[in-house]
């Protein structure tokens, strides 16, 4: 950080010209103020971003987003907000990425924003997740996803991944190698596909070479540690997932038919969703929001099982009593890229395609 100081001229002489100088000087040097956000470190990795309630110009936490400061992207960071005594502390699904800018908006205002730093000693990348997390996938599973703890080398993914059957052969063909490939603006989270031309039935791919995954079939996926980040430095160790195939998923997703365990009036329990089979990890997190009975958006904390199953939401505050809308966003998926309008593998001469934007269901908190 530069630190800008004025130049003053002082006219006269003596004890008092002298302490009034410094003074000057030491205001005038003071460094930048970042408008009170900093870091949650654990670890050299910034797990959280500390937000003082007073620094929001309408003194609430709606309408919050932190976003990466890069030029055109207007995509909110994924993660919670917690209450922490006079401050709103953002906790991201992943840590933020050392040596990025990241600022915070409020109803689309700019109220701040911070530099990550980057540690003298540099940490080796790892694969922190791979998603689905479950150890049984459909046979149909249209696209994993990986989870880094550094900004990891692009272009290059299908070098480092693998896909082995229960006798140890490469299963080739089973990504699709799309380039650029499908990574988060901070190059830490990438999406692969399996060849959709092979997962949909009666397209050449799929009649020449088959499903990628069989049903019953065992697997592991291997990730080498040889992929770099973009220090050109290796993965820590290599990683490697056992999964087995299990039956075809052909149902969409139904939110009539989640479970829905609601909280006590003037409480802080949470509303639990359980919606009775594993959804895409990633929409899931963005696509579900509360609304209270005047529209407006209800802000808590959420939580999501390792297995994608159930969405659990803690209010920052208690619940009045009344009438309250969970409202999901069409677009969220299965593990077999089935969303809430249709199937993914449709038979488009039967089956009628929904438009929906949203679907919504009412439950009451008494």
């Amino acid at each position: 950080m530069v630190k800008t100081c004025k130049k003053y001229v002082i006219k006269g002489t003596g004890h008092y010209c002298l302490v009034l100088f410094l003074c000057l000087l030491f205001t005038a040097c003071k460094a930048p103020d970042n408008k009170g956000l900093t870091l949650v470190m654990v670890k050299q990795q910034a797990v959280g971003l500390r937000i003082p309630a007073a620094m929001l110009p309408e003194n609430t936490g709606s309408g919050l987003e932190v976003r990466l400061l890069v030029q055109g992207n207007k995509a909110p960071v994924l993660g919670t907000y917690e209450a922490e005594g006079n401050d709103l502390v953002f906790r991201p699904l992943v840590p933020l990425t050392a040596g990025l800018n990241y600022a915070v908006w409020q109803n689309g205002k700019k109220v701040g924003s911070v530099t990550v730093p980057v540690g003298f000693k540099q940490l080796k990348p790892e694969l922190t997740a791979i998603y689905p997390n479950n150890d049984t996938l459909p046979e149909n599973l249209l696209k994993m996803y990986f989870h880094f703890s550094k900004t990891m080398r692009q272009g290059q993914c299908l070098d480092y991944i693998k896909l082995v059957n229960s006798k140890g052969d490469t299963l080739n063909n089973t990504f699709l190698n799309l380039q650029p490939e499908l990574w988060d603006t901070t190059g830490t989270t990438l999406t692969l596909w399996l060849d959709p031309g092979r997962i949909k039935r009666d397209l050449q791919p799929n009649v020449k070479l088959g499903n990628p995954l069989k049903n019953g079939e065992r697997y592991t996926l291997l990730v080498s540690n040889q992929w770099k980040d973009v220090h050109g430095d290796p993965l820590k160790e290599p990683e490697e997932k056992h999964f087995v195939a299990g039956p075809r998923d052909d149902v969409a997703p139904n939110i009539a038919q989640w479970q829905l365990t609601v909280p006590k009036a003037n409480s802080t329990q949470a509303l639990i969703i359980n919606a009775g089979g594993t959804l895409d990890h990633y929409l899931l997190a963005e696509s579900i929001s509360l609304l209270s009975k005047n529209g407006e958006v209800v802000n808590g904390k959420v939580w999501i099982d390792p297995n994608d199953k159930v969405y659990q939401f803690t209010p920052l505050q208690a619940w009045p009593p009344g009438n309250y809308t969970l409202q999901v966003n069409a677009r969220l998926e299965d593990l077999a890229g089935n969303n809430l309008n249709k199937l993914f593998d449709r038979d488009i001469t039967r089956e009628v395609k929904r438009d929906a934007k949203v679907y919504e269901r009412r439950f009451t908190v008494q």
